[in-house]
């Protein structure tokens, strides 16, 4: 005759107890990640725009000042003034790159830089020990070349595939790229 196996009273128990900071682990890394990863995105367009905003100034003849003013007012309009846990940095010439690296444009007055560096609190990993996340987006833009207009287009196999009308506008119009 086959014998029932032992009763094995508590072993769900043990095995949650065992298990829980796992699944909170990967709570943290699935809800926080996410945050971060959002977090950051509205960093880098943030940075993207106000190093945008303060090329076209340069570009539209403005002084140092007003563009750095204008670029600090689009990262304040999307959200990042300097406090506590934000620092908003508005740099002409832009200089060597935040990981140290210089690039050919350091120097050049035409160029601005958008950082944006700050502490962003954390949710389910202040379990695992991580209370808070440093993080950083930069921008460097410079005014376009508006001698030079290029369009391209992505069929390559179709004629006619783009046709332009050239119109000729007598204010010159303002543009900056990154």
């Amino acid at each position: 005759m086959n014998k029932a196996p032992p009763p094995q009273r508590g072993a769900v128990l043990i095995l949650f107890a065992v298990l829980l900071p796992i699944l909170l682990g990967f709570a943290a890394l699935a809800v926080d990640v996410a945050f971060v990863v959002m977090t950051k995105a509205r960093m880098q367009n943030a940075a993207d725009a106000a190093a945008l905003a303060g090329a076209s100034g340069l570009l539209a003849g403005d002084n140092l000042a007003n563009a750095r003013l204008t670029a600090l007012n689009l990262a304040n309009l999307n959200g990042y003034t300097a406090d506590a846990s934000t620092v908003v940095t508005i740099s002409n010439p832009p200089g060597a790159n935040p990981n140290g690296t210089t690039p050919t444009f350091a120097a050049d007055t035409t160029y601005v830089r958008a950082t944006i560096v700050q502490t962003v609190d954390t949710y389910f990993a202040k379990i695992l020990g991580f209370s808070t996340i440093a993080l950083t987006a930069t921008a460097v833009a410079a005014p376009g070349n508006l001698a030079l207009p290029c369009m391209m287009t992505l069929a390559s196999n179709l004629s006619g595939a783009l046709t332009l009308s050239l119109i000729h506008i007598s204010e010159p119009t303002r543009q900056a790229e990154i």
